[in-house]
């Protein structure tokens, strides 16, 4: 399943690749210009500077770019016109002080089991600290990201959460964004948005 955020297209495609909606916008029986989207993605290390420079190209050339990215690595610098999206491992928390954060965790049972443990977003308690981490993750985005891109968050592991559940935790995200921006603490003009995978989106680096 992929996810559509406010302000944002999404595929969660690994590496770069050049995308075109499948789906044109018809008005007056004449179809709309639709820009090819460029997804750079680099999930668990430095991204490849020759992946950063495709996209830069594909920018310049008046495409639309997506840089997918872990901030625990460094990232490039970021040219107008590149949005950014900011990873967080969501349904799934890292073994040692990151777990401690959530009021229980259980084994994943698969790939990840020796680094990662699972969560329940159903929790209130649980989600309340993703959330936190997600907007804080925004705020980060908002203070690196050129005027005008938009910044948005990759939530992995959702897989677990039925539609409802996917729904509540975005706008409670999307709630405590438009209370840090009345704060302050987000641009008021910044966009925002979100991107998030029903499979394990790890699977993809």
């Amino acid at each position: 399943m992929i996810c559509y955020g406010r302000h944002i297209f999404a595929a969660g495609i690994a590496g770069a690749l050049a995308i075109e909606l499948s789906l044109m916008p018809v008005i007056n029986s004449a179809p709309v210009n639709v820009k090819k989207h460029y997804w750079a993605t680099s999930l668990s290390g430095i991204v490849d500077e020759t992946i950063v420079a495709g996209l830069r190209e594909a920018v310049a050339g008046g495409e639309i770019g997506w840089l997918d990215v872990d901030l625990s690595y460094p990232i490039p610098p970021l040219e107008p016109g590149i949005n950014l999206i900011l990873y967080h491992v969501g349904g799934n928390c890292y073994i040692g002080s990151d777990c401690r954060r959530f009021p229980s965790s259980k084994p994943t049972g698969g790939r990840w089991d020796d680094a990662e443990r699972m969560i329940d977003l159903g929790d209130p308690a649980a989600r309340k600290v993703v959330i936190t981490d997600l907007v804080r993750l925004v705020e980060q985005g908002d203070r690196i990201a050129p005027g005008g891109s938009i910044v948005g968050v990759h939530l992995d592991n959702v897989h677990r959460l039925n539609a409802a559940g996917l729904a509540t935790v975005f706008n409670e995200f999307l709630t405590e964004v438009e209370t840090a921006r009345q704060q302050g603490r987000i641009s008021k003009t910044r966009k925002e948005g979100w991107v998030c995978r029903q499979e394990q989106s790890k699977s993809i680096r």
